[in-house]
C-alpha cells in the first residue's frame, strides 16, 4: 500500500471518529430556556411580556425570556440569572429587556447565552466565570457590551464602569462607524463616548463598589448618574465656562433636563456651549426637554433665546 493511500485512509478514519464524537456530544447537549428570578424589589417596578400587560413586580416572580422590567424613581430590582450569569441590579428609572436567556449542558460544562437590552437607565452586574463558549451581551442604544466574568455598571448612555474582569464594548455613535474598546480590571476603569477608556477616579470606583454591595433600597443617590470628568465638561461647555463650577462635577449624561439645570445652577453660561462637541444623544434630549414649558420657565434668563433653534440646526447637520 502506498504511503499516500495509508494517509488518506487514516484521515478518513479520523474524520469518521470526529463526526461520531460531535454527533454524540450534540445528542447529549441539552438546551433549556433560562429564567430570571426576582430576588429583591425596592420601591415600585413592573414587568411585561409580549403577551401580557404590565404588572407589579414582586419578590419570587420568575421571568422568562422576552420579559421587560421597568423601575420607577427611587426604586431598584435585583434579578438572579443563574449560577453562571449571576445577578443584575436595575437602578431607578431603568428599562431592561431580557431578550434571551438559555442554558446548554454539554456534559463537560454549561454554556450560557444572555442577551439583555438596556434602552434607558443603568444596571449593575456581578457575573461569575463563564465557560469559553458562553455569551453575555448588553445592547445599548449606541453599542453592544460583551461581558466575561465581570463586575460592572453600564448605562444606556454608553457610560461604563468596570470593577473586575473583561468587557468589550463596540461603540456605534450616531452616523459613525463601530469602534471596539476593551476594558480590563483591576484597576478600575471606565468608558465614556468622549474620552474612551480611562482609569476610574477613586470616588467613582468606591461609588460603584458600594452600589453593587448595598442592600436593596440603600443605593447611593448616584445610582443612575455616571461621572462626567472635568475634561468632558470642558469639552461640552468650554474651559472658561466650567471655571465657576469648580471641584468634582457630576451630572447625568443623556438626561437633558438635568444637564441644563446642572449647568445653569453651577453658573455655566449656556451661550458658551459648543454644540458641535455635544454628543447627538444629549442634543436630542435637550431638544425634547425644551418642549416642556415648565422647564423653559425654570431656566428663565439662563436659557439663550436661540438655544433650541441652534440645537435644531446642529442636529440637522448630522
Amino acid at each position: 500500500m502506498k504511503p499516500t493511500q495509508r494517509i488518506a485512509e487514516r484521515m478518513a478514519i479520523w474524520v469518521t471518529v470526529l463526526a461520531a464524537s460531535s454527533q454524540a456530544i450534540s445528542l447529549h447537549a441539552q438546551t433549556t430556556p433560562g429564567q430570571a428570578q426576582v430576588r429583591a424589589v425596592s420601591g415600585t417596578a413592573v414587568y411585561s411580556t409580549p403577551t401580557a400587560a404590565a404588572a407589579p413586580l414582586k419578590v419570587g416572580t420568575v421571568l422568562p425570556s422576552g420579559t421587560t422590567v421597568k423601575t420607577d424613581k427611587g426604586s431598584s430590582v435585583d434579578l438572579f440569572l443563574g449560577n453562571s450569569a449571576g445577578v443584575v441590579r436595575l437602578t431607578e428609572n431603568t428599562t431592561l429587556a431580557l431578550d434571551k436567556l438559555t442554558f446548554t449542558d454539554t456534559g463537560a460544562d454549561t454554556v450560557v447565552e444572555v442577551q439583555l437590552n438596556l434602552p434607558d437607565g443603568t444596571i449593575l452586574g456581578n457575573v461569575n466565570k463563564l465557560s469559553p463558549a458562553s455569551k453575555y451581551e448588553i445592547r445599548l442604544p449606541n453599542g453592544v457590551a460583551g461581558i466575561r466574568g465581570t463586575k460592572y455598571r453600564v448605562s444606556s448612555t454608553s457610560f461604563i464602569v468596570l470593577l473586575d474582569g473583561t468587557l468589550i464594548f463596540v461603540h456605534v455613535p450616531p452616523g459613525g462607524q463601530p469602534t471596539p474598546y476593551t476594558l480590563n480590571a483591576p484597576p478600575v476603569v471606565y468608558f465614556s463616548p468622549l474620552e474612551g477608556v480611562k482609569p476610574a477616579p477613586p470616588d467613582l470606583a468606591n461609588e460603584v463598589g458600594n452600589q453593587l454591595t448595598a442592600k436593596p433600597g440603600q443605593l447611593t443617590p448616584g445610582g443612575a448618574p455616571a461621572l462626567l470628568s472635568d475634561l468632558e465638561l470642558m469639552r461640552l461647555y468650554g474651559r472658561k465656562a466650567l471655571e465657576p463650577a469648580g471641584g468634582e462635577s457630576y451630572i447625568e449624561p443623556g438626561k437633558g433636563r438635568i444637564d441644563l439645570l446642572y449647568a445653569t445652577d453651577k453658573g455655566i453660561d449656556l451661550d458658551t456651549v459648543d454644540l458641535t462637541k455635544v454628543p447627538t444623544e444629549i442634543l436630542q434630549e435637550w431638544q425634547k426637554n425644551l418642549q416642556d414649558p415648565d422647564l423653559v420657565k425654570e431656566l428663565g434668563d439662563d436659557l439663550p433665546p436661540s438655544f433650541l433653534q441652534d440645537i435644531n440646526k446642529e442636529l440637522t447637520k448630522r
